[in-house]
């Protein structure tokens, strides 16, 4: 009975109605339904998946967005991106943190969202007496290596911490300024005798992948090299958060290692050169350095330079400069150039030009830190409104704990994102 109810409804038959095929067969339709063990298994699924709702409904004390599972899954699949539905969950729930179901590629999990500023301090205040790290996918973890910067603690994490600080001291940042006036230079020189329609953002990130490369490694490469640095560098990008084992993922790791290759002779160069200077701190030419200069300065004066451990954990720190550095900086500096750029903000773009020609040709990197208040401040609102990252997931693992802003304590295992995406709205 089922089966002809199922083919006279494809031929236009409607359910309901007085004499309706549906009316006729429903005894005979219900009881086929018993009979099947495909549709009791799926009706055991559902109760069990009312019950589980009914379980996650409150999750150490804290309201779960979707207790069921499936809702959320299509709400994030309608809004297309994780921030905008981040957003819009905190917004209708009234609510700065709340659990939900984080069905993505690399995961599938119970997420406990923090979205005040508050709540993210207090989680990360005991991190390392709490045990608390980040939470990458295999995929990221496969092509940086484990034992990169964001992943050590305790004393491994202080060390390489206090070799990479030698890249931000005043003489350090002084070093970079030059190149960094005269590559930026010459591309508004080239942009201003264009004649035709560029994008600014390719020519910005162009002009920054170059820099990057003089001002980190010391690189001035030939067109052609810097060509195969920028694919190997946007390939690793890619695939950072791309299925593990995929194709992607494995170019990703090919990618990262060509490019360890030169970033391991470049340095292991640049260590000998550094060995050999009697006295660093007297160099003349302090502009010509570049920041594996410094770090190979800060290594030989920890007295670990020779120890093949500490060698080597400072090596694989090094390929971050370049992915800390580049895309990061490009993104704030084109969004700062979008907003300046526009025909509502005149009024602020003569005003930063106006501080900037104040400084004159060959600023200082103290005149610069004290003299530009105002280009730092829409530094500041471009990164507000623009942010490079909108959450960073954190796990917290069995047997630990971590307070919340308002006492509420949080167990574990726990798996945390905390969103600052929220902020960048008015």
């Amino acid at each position: 009975s089922s089966s002809r109810l199922s083919r006279q409804n494809q031929h236009g038959h409607r359910f309901g109605g007085s004499g309706s095929m549906a009316t006729k067969h429903l005894p005979l339709l219900f009881g086929s339904v018993m009979d099947s063990p495909m549709l009791v298994t799926c009706a055991v699924v559902l109760l069990s998946g009312v019950f589980l709702g009914l379980f996650r409904l409150r999750k150490q004390k804290i309201l779960h967005s979707d207790p069921f599972g499936v809702v959320d899954i299509y709400r994030l699949a309608c809004v297309g991106n994780l921030p905008d539905f981040l957003r819009r969950r905190r917004k209708s729930l009234g609510l700065d943190r709340f659990w939900i179901l984080l069905c993505t590629p690399v995961i599938v999990a119970d997420v406990l969202i923090l979205t005040h500023p508050d709540d993210q301090q207090s989680f990360l205040k005991r991190e390392h007496q709490s045990g608390i790290a980040l939470n990458f996918p295999e995929s990221l973890i496969s092509i940086h290596s484990s034992e990169n910067i964001q992943l050590l603690h305790g004393p491994r994490h202080q060390f390489v911490r206090k070799i990479f600080l030698a890249v931000l001291s005043p003489r350090a940042l002084q070093s970079f300024l030059r190149p960094m006036l005269e590559r930026f230079s010459r591309m508004w020189k080239r942009l201003q005798e264009s004649k035709g329609e560029v994008v600014v953002q390719n020519e910005i990130r162009r002009t920054q992948l170059e820099l990057m490369m003089e001002i980190l490694y010391g690189i001035d490469g030939e067109q052609e090299e810097m060509d195969g640095i920028e694919k190997d560098f946007a390939t690793v990008q890619g695939a950072l958060f791309s299925l593990p084992n995929s194709q992607k993922c494995r170019d990703g790791q090919e990618a990262q290692k060509r490019l360890n290759s030169m970033y391991q002779r470049i340095f292991t160069s640049i260590l000998e050169q550094r060995r050999s200077i009697v006295d660093r701190s007297a160099e003349s030419d302090k502009y010509s350095r570049n920041a594996l200069e410094h770090i190979a300065d800060a290594l030989l004066d920890s007295g670990k330079a020779d120890d093949p451990e500490a060698r080597n954990l400072v090596m694989k720190q090094v390929p971050f400069l370049m992915e800390a550095a580049h895309e990061t900086t490009m993104l704030v500096s084109t969004a700062m150039l979008f907003y300046l750029g526009s025909s509502r903000n005149a009024e602020a773009l003569a005003k930063v030009r106006r501080e900037v020609a104040s400084l004159g040709p060959e600023p200082s990197a103290e005149q610069i830190k004290e003299g530009l208040p105002y280009l730092v401040a829409c530094v500041n609102e471009a990164q507000r409104l623009c942010p490079v990252v909108g959450q960073i997931a954190y796990t917290l693992p069995k047997g630990s704990s971590a307070t919340l802003r308002d006492g509420l304590v949080i167990n574990g295992p726990v798996q945390v994102l905390s969103s600052f995406s929220n902020w960048y709205r008015d």
